[in-house]
């Protein structure tokens, strides 16, 4: 039922993520050329644009989100027309062909939902994945020996290996 469902919310969402993709571009085309005019600066500056970007991408799409979100408005059938009318007016011609663009907003429309499944799937996979490579680096933190005893096996190793200064 989730890949049949279809909202304004869902229909924001994934015109959200296609944007996201030129957004991002030129957010990380920009945050490159900052970076590159200021390599021989002070990191925690180029950390903060950096983060900064990030956080700009993110202001952004939900931007993006709120312009496309418009609720669903109910509409009620009118009544002035009888029933007799709707099967006397001609059906819409269908032999006109679309421009490329159009085409591709059509197939977008239409796969929105997928796009949207896909970009969920994508974020959560990616998202455990820090997860456990936080845990990982937790377990190994925890699990860490003392300078010394790694500097004792790297001064036998040549000795070990039959290896003179």
């Amino acid at each position: 039922m989730l890949l049949t469902s279809y909202s304004s919310g869902m229909y924001a969402l994934g015109w959200m993520v296609i944007h996201s993709w030129w957004q991002a571009s030129i957010i990380g085309l920009l945050l490159w050329a900052c970076l590159y005019q200021l390599r021989q600066r002070d990191a925690r500056l180029r950390y903060g644009l950096a983060y900064a970007a990030l956080l700009l991408q993110w202001v952004v799409s939900l931007a993006t989100w709120a312009y496309l979100y418009t609720p669903k408005q109910v509409l009620q059938p009118s009544t002035d027309w009888p029933m007799a009318t709707y099967a006397a007016m001609p059906a819409a011609s269908t032999t006109e062909v679309l421009p490329w663009y159009e085409l591709i907003i059509t197939w977008i429309d239409g796969h929105t939902t997928w796009i949207v499944a896909l970009w969920l799937a994508g974020m959560s996979f990616f998202a455990v994945r820090l997860l456990l490579g936080l845990a990982f680096i937790r377990r190994l933190s925890a699990q860490a020996q003392p300078w010394e005893t790694g500097q004792a096996v790297l001064q036998a190793l040549p000795e070990r290996l039959g290896l003179d200064k």
